[in-house]
């Protein structure tokens, strides 16, 4: 198996404005794949993104190119190359189903606008007795998640009466110090390699927006300049983005976005929000449902 390249389409030295908040054991495992990386030969290439995906049913063909700060091609750096798998990542987005069908509150990241779940210090939603911990709270790894949710238990345990007050705070020595130095962390990566605007430049009119419905960058267009949708809501109705089998759980960002981009203004945050708003969290079959009416 040959390995054509790993590529980072943001810029390291992003890192120099956040040196207070590297985590020094990360940057550890960092050269550590970076050795093995260049042990096996594998190129690293900065600044260049994958800007398409090409076959028939199948991967045959990659179309990679240099980019600049904002995610534009530059000019003259398009490269083709054969291939049979591409492993790709644009960061994550939290599902918030559940989140949003209890009622609580949620905050707008003010990096990347993702939508995340309102937390006190104990992880205590604005719903009292509901608790979160974890990506749903903002994305930080399995090491803030982890932390979280022992605040979390800590307080839930209080709560119910199980432990004292006095035992929780015992408990909870260095807690809050080690999520906030985490947190730090978490919030510097989203900043350094954050996904740029300039991504939209890469879509052609028969780029798949919705896998579900199958919707191109064209049709999405079509909604906004011939017939005259003005919001995200009334482009996903007229054409069906976000409405098939994952209910927008992975295109829902994507059309936000690109709907914002053809009407001339950035989503707002009650239409981020929307994106989560799913008042079924789960597909029910007809055949459960016939049950119910019984």
């Amino acid at each position: 198996m040959k390995v054509l390249g790993v590529l980072e389409a943001n810029r390291v030295n992003g890192w120099i404005n956040h040196l207070g908040a590297v985590d020094f054991s990360k940057m550890k495992d960092a050269a550590r794949y970076f050795k093995i990386l260049a042990t096996a030969k594998v190129p690293i290439r900065i600044g260049y993104a994958i800007i398409e995906a090409r076959g028939d049913g199948r991967v045959e063909e990659v179309v990679i190119a240099k980019v600049d700060r904002n995610f534009a091609v530059k000019p003259g750096s398009v490269e083709v190359h054969k291939c049979d798998a591409i492993a790709t990542g644009w960061g994550f987005t939290p599902d918030l189903t559940l989140a949003h069908s209890l009622g609580v509150t949620t905050d707008i990241d003010v990096i990347d606008r993702s939508v995340v779940v309102h937390v006190d210090a104990f992880q205590e939603t604005s719903q009292h007795g509901v608790f979160a911990a974890g990506e749903s709270t903002g994305v930080g790894g399995v090491d803030l998640a982890l932390i979280e949710g022992r605040v979390a238990g800590i307080a839930i345990a209080v709560q119910r009466g199980l432990i004292s007050t006095m035992d929780a705070k015992n408990r909870s020595v260095g807690l809050a110090q080690e999520r906030s130095r985490i947190r730090k962390f978490a919030q510097a990566l989203l900043s350094v390699y954050k996904i740029r605007e300039g991504w939209r430049s890469w879509l052609h009119p028969e780029t798949i927006i919705c896998r579900c419905e199958e919707v191109t960058f064209a049709q999405v267009r079509n909604v906004v300049h011939d017939l005259g949708a003005s919001d995200v809501r009334t482009a996903k109705l007229l054409s069906r983005c976000g409405m098939g089998m994952c209910q927008g759980r992975v295109c829902g960002r994507i059309v936000a976005d690109v709907v914002g981009a053809e009407i001339g203004r950035s989503a707002t945050d009650d239409e981020l929000r929307g994106i989560h708003n799913r008042p079924i969290a789960h597909p029910i079959s007809l055949a459960t449902l016939a049950k119910q009416g019984q």
